[in-house]
């Protein structure tokens, strides 16, 4: 009669084992890199102004922070911001839309006509609405 649930994760590589403190080992190392930087900063900088020592530690720390706690698509801040940069900056093109007998085919069912046009000094074939057709 005993009525125990336990909650399973349906994936288990979201499961991440905690190391220290409840810190997963990338956090730990994150924020003890964000410390090891700011905190020196800091007593280097408080002697000339306080104000300035607060903004240069938060500025030195938040490189650290957010390559640490930032995730998108579940992809860490590097993976995320490499694949960025590389779509953005090194294959940047636009993607052109290639006719098949497949496309043709649909298309004229759809009431789209197949005209040629002319693109990056080739004949490409696209699909046009056909506006002459009255639905």
């Amino acid at each position: 009669m005993n009525n125990f649930s336990v909650d399973i994760p349906k994936e288990l590589k979201f499961i991440k084992s905690k190391l220290l403190f409840g810190l997963t080992k990338r956090q730990l190392i994150g924020f003890t890199m964000a410390i090891v930087i700011s905190f020196p900063m800091f007593w280097l900088i408080k002697d000339y102004s306080l104000d300035l020592a607060m903004y240069a530690t938060c500025f030195a720390a938040f490189p650290f922070l957010f390559g640490t706690l930032y995730k998108k698509h579940n992809m860490v801040a590097e993976t995320w911001l490499r694949l960025y940069l590389e779509n953005k900056l090194l294959f940047h093109h636009k993607r052109r839309y290639k006719m098949t007998k497949k496309n043709r085919d649909i298309a004229s069912k759809r009431g789209f006509k197949v005209v040629q046009r002319k693109c990056n000094d080739t004949v490409c074939e696209a699909a046009v609405r056909d506006e002459t057709k009255k639905s």
